[in-house]
C-alpha cells in the first residue's frame, strides 16, 4: 500500500485533491491461496477515492476468473471504476473477463473512452493494452479539462505525452 501525493500543473482547481486507486498485475490464480487476494482488494476497497484504475493482467489461470466479481465488486470510486487488460489476460477469454468486470461495476476502457464530472470539471479516461489489444483512437477523443490514460504498458508514455495526456497510469 503506497500513498503519492503527484502535483500536476495545469490541473484544473475543481479537482485539486483528486484521488486515484490505481492496481494492477494481480495475476489472480489458484497458486496463490484466495485469501490473499481478497485481504489485498480488502486493504485496497478501505480507501476512499475518487476514480479507481486497473491496468491488467488481471488472470493467470482460467479458475481463478469466477475470482472476479466477488472481489472486484468490492471496489468503488466515487467518480466510478475503469478497467483494461493486459498480454497474460489473452489467454484466459479476454472477451469473458471484459464482462465479468463491467458485472464487478467497471467501465471497460479498452481500445476506447470515458468521461466523468467532479465539481464542474471533465475528466476524460482512454484505455489500451497496445501492442495486445486494439489502439486507443484520440481522434475521438472527448473534449475535457483533464485528461487520464490506463495503459497496460509503460512503453506508451513518450505517445501519451505527444497525444496530451495529463497523466497516464500503467502496470
Amino acid at each position: 500500500k503506497v500513498e503519492w501525493e503527484v502535483p500536476m500543473p495545469g490541473l484544473p482547481r475543481a479537482l485539486d485533491g483528486l484521488s486515484v486507486l490505481h492496481l494492477s498485475d494481480l495475476h489472480l490464480a489458484p497458486c496463490f491461496d484466495r485469501r490473499f487476494f481478497e485481504a489485498v482488494i480488502d486493504e485496497a476497497a478501505d480507501w476512499p477515492c475518487d476514480l479507481v484504475a486497473f491496468t491488467g493482467d488481471l488472470v493467470d489461470h482460467d479458475d481463478a476468473a469466477d475470482w472476479i466479481v466477488p472481489l472486484f465488486s468490492r471496489l468503488r470510486g466515487r467518480l466510478g471504476a475503469f478497467a483494461i487488460l493486459g498480454n497474460h489476460d489473452l489467454a484466459h477469454g479476454p472477451d469473458r473477463l471484459r464482462d465479468l468486470l463491467v458485472e464487478a461495476g467497471f467501465t471497460d476502457l479498452e481500445g476506447g473512452w470515458a468521461t466523468v464530472e467532479s465539481a464542474g470539471a471533465r475528466i476524460a479516461l482512454g484505455g489500451t493494452s497496445f501492442p495486445w489489444g486494439p489502439a486507443l483512437p484520440t481522434d475521438e477523443r472527448p473534449r475535457a479539462d483533464f485528461q487520464v490514460l490506463l495503459s497496460h504498458v509503460p512503453d506508451q508514455f513518450y505517445w501519451a505525452e505527444r497525444a496530451g495526456f495529463d497523466l497516464m497510469l500503467s502496470g
